[in-house]
This record gives C-alpha cells, sequence and structure tokens, in this order.
C-alpha cells in the first residue's frame, strides 16, 4: 500500500531564505533601538494608594454627614415622641366610654409611678 504524500515532491529545501549576515547584526540593531527608546515610567505605587485611601474616606466622611443629618432631621425629638404618645393616650382614652373612663381614673389617680413619670416630664 503506498500513500500519497505531498510532503514528499517538496524534498528538504527550505521555501524562506534570510538575508546573508542578518543574524550577525540583528543583536545590535536590537540594543540600539532599545538605548533609543525612552524608557517609560512607572506609576507610583504611594501615589495610587493615597488616592485610594482619600477616595475611600472622603466617600465615608460624605455617607456618614449624610446619615447624621438624615436622622437628627427625619426621626422626631424625645419632645416630639412625647407629644405625639400624649396625644395618642387622650384619643384613646376618649373612644372609651363614660364608665370606663372613670374606672381608670379611680385606678390610677394614687399610682406612684405614674405620678413620677408626669413629674419628670
Amino acid at each position: 500500500m503506498t500513500t500519497n504524500n505531498s510532503t514528499t515532491y517538496i524534498g528538504k529545501r527550505m521555501p524562506y531564505s534570510v538575508p546573508v549576515g542578518y543574524f550577525d547584526t540583528l543583536n545590535a540593531e536590537i540594543m540600539q533601538q532599545l538605548a533609543q527608546q525612552v524608557p517609560v515610567e512607572k506609576p507610583n505605587n504611594r501615589k495610587r494608594l493615597w488616592r485610594i485611601i482619600t477616595a475611600t474616606l472622603s466617600t465615608a466622611a460624605v455617607v456618614t454627614i449624610a446619615a447624621v443629618i438624615t436622622h437628627n432631621y427625619l426621626t422626631p425629638t424625645t419632645t416630639e415622641k412625647i407629644a405625639n404618645y400624649d396625644q395618642q393616650i387622650d384619643q384613646a382614652f376618649n373612644h372609651l366610654s363614660q364608665t370606663d373612663q372613670d374606672y381608670l381614673l379611680s385606678v390610677y389617680q394614687d399610682n406612684l409611678y405614674v405620678d413620677d413619670i408626669n413629674e419628670q416630664l
């Protein structure tokens, strides 16, 4: 059985050629081109680190300030909470019947704990 391989017809000749003396001067030419190139500066890692740190701290400061401002202006103060709570209690108390109101007043009228809280307010 014979194999018809196309590489057998080419032979051992090289299809490409190199100019005479090319490799003799190649090293010198490459070194000359490297000497002419301006070295590229590496970025300073310390400056980059400081930029990242300052950006992170600035962002954290802005978020913290925004949270404090939002918390202070959007949450009701203690006196507003107490006033709102008192209004809710008065409203609930007014919805009770007269007998229930009288009973609650008689039970809690002499309560020392309730009197202490009212004195503190």
